[in-house]
């Protein structure tokens, strides 16, 4: 095996889990995209918060509809605390944090890039891999159904956009491009 097809495997290992299958990048739809899996539908809002300027802060939250009242919320665990939210910033230079939510069976999982620095620089992107988690043992303050990191792993080259990292270092290696 190629060194080019170890990374390729071990990239792809990172990002989506050992499973042998490719898993299927979930493509957001306008603003709801829904998100269908063995235990139900679960629902993925993107939102546009324009700042009069070049650099609108965009926001992605995972919620599961109820028919008898309020939608569940599905955090992101980030730093010991559930935030309801991740912001992606976006500019007329580059991305400055963005995200892909990966679909495998009954997994789903989110990787969110971001980096540092100013909006044109070239700098390491680091990769957060969530997954849905479920609460199975009902520990008070920690919801049913959340985000935890899996993982975390620094991008190979240094990128302005991070969407350019998440293409050539989680999405082309998830779909076995070459």
């Amino acid at each position: 095996m190629t060194i080019r097809r170890l990374l390729v495997a071990s990239v792809l290992t990172l990002a989506c889990g050992a499973s042998t299958a490719r898993p299927e990048i979930i493509t957001l739809q306008g603003d709801i995209t829904i998100i269908r899996l063995p235990g139900g539908e679960l629902s993925m809002l993107h939102t546009v918060l324009d700042l009069n300027n070049a650099h609108p802060t965009q926001t992605i939250s995972v919620f599961r509809r109820s028919a008898s009242g309020s939608a569940e919320q599905i955090p992101f665990e980030i730093d010991g605390d559930y935030q309801p939210i991740l912001p992606l910033r976006a500019g007329a230079d580059c991305a400055i944090s963005s995200m892909q939510a990966f679909r495998q069976a009954d997994k789903l999982e989110i990787v969110y890039a971001l980096r540092k620095g100013g909006w044109a620089e070239k700098k390491l992107v680091t990769f957060v891999i969530f997954e849905l988690a479920k609460n199975e043992e009902d520990a008070p303050g920690t919801p049913s159904l959340y985000f935890r990191v899996r993982s975390k792993r620094m991008s190979k080259q240094a990128y302005c956009d991070v969407n350019r990292a998440l293409e050539k270092e989680v999405l082309l290696p998830a779909i076995g491009a070459d």
